[in-house]
């Protein structure tokens, strides 16, 4: 969770921190940047009314 100017902070503190998750990036310089957010818990639908 350091800055980098790319908000990579802010996401950590939000993706990590508060929600518990996982933030991974990999990239070569000048080529690639890849990343990889994972959420912890289930996804749910929201309810529709009936």
């Amino acid at each position: 969770g350091e800055g980098t100017g790319l908000g990579l902070s802010l996401s950590h503190d939000i993706i990590v921190v508060t929600l518990g998750g996982k933030l991974r990036v990999e990239s070569e310089e000048e080529q690639y940047a890849e990343f990889t957010v994972v959420l912890p818990g289930e996804l749910t639908r929201p309810r529709t009314r009936s």
